[in-house]
């Protein structure tokens, strides 16, 4: 049985979603899956067990990065779902294991020109597991592929790369990333310049203690009593320097990472606040939310702790480097061969933790593993201590060197095995942090969203003359369910019109269409004649009142919150005055301190706070007003409010164009005319009568 897959982008996730059908074409031994990804991917595939997973790479040697033992998730009659997570490798690493050659393996040949970035991916089936392939189909139909980045790119981020190589943004390296954090302490770079000055001489006064202090030692066992308080009046004088400036270097870093943490937040959130609402509708709560918290936190460690590090111990590295040279040039070339071998183990350690890392349920296996690994590495680097001490003990047998020399030499081998194993791990860490960096950035390069442009008409006056002209609409999140096929609507100035129908028939799509929040996929609106994309949306919006279903109010008093918006200034009685007209005058005062009552949660009824909001639309003295369910906990409580709410802004004296979007009779007694919706069309248009 054979499952082909047609890929297409997904936005919300930025991954790619296939849908598995049947090909009765190939042999039931073997399937294949055959889709197109960006070269480094992370693929999750269900299966009927058992399962064997391969990598095909077109064109060339057939290669593996892994293959994972299946660990089943749920079960259903005769099979198990498993999940089996597969790391397909670039084509240009040159690096995984051959695909064995097995019985059965048959690669599905390739119409058209192939890619790089095409793979096939088999799936080999016991004879056994023939009979669920049936079973198996209807219940395997979803494969996601989720894009990583390439690891040259400053770091490894699983979740959220845009398809097709294309990240959104510009390409963050690691010189990018840095620039642009170096940009953003700007303002406090002196902090900066006290934190590694400090770091160099800390550095410096800590790499000359191993060389005082075997001096010291041997100067004492000789007897040689001034020499030995004479280095001991030294270590003295380099523990303090050293204690001082270890002491401002902490502070100074800190307080350089507290500031890049703030800025970096303030930064992404301005640039958040300033997108259209359809970016909110395409990216995921929580990833921003994780942006704003983790990935900006995680990002200050490049100035506070991974460039601290690194020039900490690459100071320290080539201090101690320079004191063995001068002690004997043979040990220390030794020393230095096994540095590079500590290193490249080191890097293997880190990618291979970082792979572990990736698994969300690594088993009881992969933990043994992990746990052997580390203890091979403690045993190895204790070893290259050992062969450190036979080295110097050794020329100290042949008169190469003295004891006193020998000392030297294994505090010193000693320091630069440890500033050697700092330094890589450091750099690991570095890398992490671009990682981090680049997601942050990336969305700070995003631009501004048609909302806050400065451009567009500015209308003398605004007569409320509303026109929707064979306009369809589908939000973006979701392209292939219409949400308005061709409206066609006419709303005259100074009328109040009542929209009404089912849930989901596209009222509030309307609404938000009027203000802009969207842009209509077919079709135009007019505002008085004029196109709206035409306007500028600033000020169209300021002169569009909208209450919606949910009012928004805010932890301070009745006052401001009814003032909160208004863009001039208003005096105590425009606020009363804008509270009677919205019915709230008179429970507001009856509240313990009046319009100075603080709001708090359990203070105001769903009633009241909708009175509070109308109350704060009318005082902008819109030209236009929406009501979106604005009048749902009125219902409830009095339909006489509602209608006194109504009469009282149809004939207000500064009358206005008044939308009402409602189902209840109540609030279409009072229109002008009903404008019935079902299935995202305007079906009817009447009057009350």
């Amino acid at each position: 049985m054979v499952f082909s897959t047609r890929a297409k982008a997904c936005r919300a996730q930025s991954s790619y979603l296939a849908q598995i059908q049947p090909d009765p074409m190939m042999d039931s031994d073997v399937s294949v899956d055959s889709f197109r990804l960006h070269p480094n991917v992370t693929c999750f595939f269900t299966f009927s067990s058992p399962t064997l997973l391969h990598a095909l790479v077109p064109g060339n040697a057939p290669r593996i990065r892994r293959i994972y033992t299946p660990m089943p998730l749920v079960s259903s009659g005769n099979f198990s779902t498993h999940a089996v997570q597969l790391h397909a490798l670039q084509r240009s690493s040159g690096c995984g294991l051959p695909v064995p050659e097995k019985r059965g393996f048959r690669p599905r040949r390739t119409r058209g020109p192939q890619s790089a970035d095409q793979f096939s991916v088999l799936c080999c089936r016991n004879g056994g597991a023939r009979a669920t392939n049936e079973s198996c189909l209807g219940h395997l139909r979803k494969l996601w592929l989720v894009s990583t980045s390439s690891a040259s790119r400053g770091g490894c981020q699983l979740w959220n790369l845009p398809s097709s190589g294309d990240t959104g943004g510009p390409v963050v390296t690691v010189g990018v990333a840095l620039r642009r954090i170096w940009e953003l302490v700007a303002d406090d770079r002196l902090v900066v310049y006290i934190a590694f000055g400090s770091l160099t001489i800390a550095a410096i006064s800590e790499i000359t203690v191993p060389s005082i202090l075997a001096a010291s030692v041997f100067a004492a066992q000789n007897g040689n009593t001034v020499a030995f308080y004479g280095y001991v009046r030294v270590l003295v004088v380099l523990s303090c320097i050293s204690g001082i400036c270890s002491g401002l270097r902490s502070g100074c870093f800190a307080l350089a990472n507290v500031t890049l943490v703030k800025r970096l937040r303030e930064t992404l959130y301005s640039t958040l606040i300033f997108q259209d609402i359809s970016f909110f509708d395409a990216e995921a709560v929580g990833d921003l939310t994780s942006r704003l918290g983790a990935d900006c936190q995680r990002m200050s460690h490049v100035l506070s702790n991974d460039l601290h590090l690194i020039f900490r111990n690459i100071l320290q590295g080539t201090g101690a480097l320079i004191n063995l040279l001068s002690l004997s040039w043979p040990l220390t070339l030794s020393t230095l061969v096994i540095c590079a071998v500590l290193a490249a183990i080191f890097l293997v350690y880190g990618r291979y933790k970082k792979w572990l890392e990736r698994l969300a349920s690594v088993g009881i296996l992969e933990s043994s593993a992990y746990g052997l690994w580390n203890l091979s590495f403690i045993v190895l680097y204790r070893s290259t201590q050992v062969f450190a001490l036979m080295l110097g003990g050794t020329s100290v047998i042949t008169g190469h060197v003295s004891s006193e020399q020998l000392t030297k030499y294994v505090l010193y081998c000693e320091w630069m095995i440890y500033a050697t194993w700092r330094l890589v791990d450091s750099l690991s860490s570095l890398m992490q942090s671009i990682g981090a960096s680049e997601r942050v950035f990336q969305l700070m390069s995003i631009s501004p969203g048609d909302q806050y442009s400065l451009k567009g008409l500015k209308l003398q006056r605004l007569m409320g003359h509303i026109e929707f002209l064979n306009v369809s609409f589908c939000y973006p999140s979701r392209i292939m369910v219409p949400v308005l096929q061709d409206v066609n609507l006419l709303i005259q100035p100074k009328e109040l019109v009542a929209i009404v129908g089912l849930s989901g028939c596209g009222k509030s799509s309307l609404v938000n269409l009027l203000l802009r929040l969207y842009k209509p996929a077919h079709g135009q609106l007019y505002l008085d004649n004029y196109p709206l994309d035409k306007l500028d949306v600033r000020w169209l919006r300021s002169k569009i009142g909208y209450v919606g279903q949910g009012p928004y109010l805010f932890h301070m008093d009745v006052k401001s919150n009814i003032s909160y918006g208004s863009l001039r200034y208003v005096t105590q009685e425009d606020i009363e005055w804008a509270a009677k007209e919205a019915g709230a005058h008179e429970f507001i005062s009856s509240l313990p301190n009046g319009y100075e009552t603080i709001v708090h949660e359990g203070l105001l009824s769903g009633g009241q706070k909708q009175r509070i909001a109308i109350a704060r639309a009318i005082l902008r003295d819109p030209d236009i007003l929406i009501l979106d369910e604005a009048t749902s906990a009125l219902d409830m409580e009095n339909e006489h409010q509602v209608k006194a709410l109504i009469d009282g802004l149809r004939n207000d004296a500064r009358s206005r164009t008044i939308i009402v979007v409602a189902h209840r009779p109540v609030a279409m007694e009072r229109a002008d005319r009903i404008i019935v919706m079902n299935g995202g069309k305007v079906v009817e248009v009447s009057t009350c009568s």
